[in-house]
């Protein structure tokens, strides 16, 4: 493993600290005496922000398996999988295995 790796590593873990930040604020603004479309859009918001904490987990066990670092998970868990934030949208998330 070179500095570069180390370097990603730990610029995908600042990330990951960071969107969690954000959704602890957000959570925190969802309290107290708002609209219900404000609480909506922030509803969303931590919707969303859940799912980039998610990719950016995948990355860095991505990072991890392929530096060596850990075991990839069983095969189970690199399937795709879906993200729907609301009745009307629907993603299908790629998880590739890292090894593969």
């Amino acid at each position: 493993m070179n500095n570069e790796q180390i370097d990603l590593i730990v610029k995908t873990l600042k990330e990951i600290k960071k969107l969690n930040n954000k959704r602890l604020k957000l959570s925190e603004r969802s309290t107290g005496e708002i609209t219900q479309k404000r609480m909506m859009a922030i509803s969303t918001d931590i919707t969303y922000t859940g799912h980039y904490i998610e990719e950016e987990i995948f990355k860095l066990h991505t990072l991890i398996v392929k530096n060596k670092i850990a075991n990839p998970f069983n095969d189970n868990y690199y399937k795709d999988t879906t993200f729907e934030p609301s009745c009307f949208h629907k993603y299908t998330v790629k998880r590739p295995h890292p090894l593969k």
